[in-house]
């Protein structure tokens, strides 16, 4: 779960540590999260602000990854197939 505090309820923080918490209702149950988080300083300019990003990178490099390991897969069940059709076939000449 990712939750972005509106830009002007951050300006409204002052410096230091603050707690944010977050109750979920699943069914009959009730679930409380809480969290702390910081505020170091405040940005010079208050038009300028960050948005968090998740970490997550659009990489080209995973992409090639998956498909050089389907090929793999492909390779290594197309050789086990060969081997063992051929071995059936060259049986039946014994």
């Amino acid at each position: 779960m990712i939750i972005v505090l509106k830009k002007d309820y951050l300006d409204s923080l002052s410096i230091g540590e603050h707690k944010l918490s977050v109750d979920f209702l699943d069914g009959g149950h009730r679930y409380t999260v809480t969290t702390k988080f910081y505020i170091k300083m405040k940005p010079v300019d208050p038009e300028s602000h960050v948005i968090p990003t998740t970490g997550v990178q659009s990489d080209s490099g995973n992409f090639y990854r998956t498909i050089s390991m389907f090929a793999i897969l492909a390779l290594g069940v197309t050789i086990k197939l060969r081997n063992k059709v051929g071995k059936d076939y060259w049986d039946e000449f014994k």
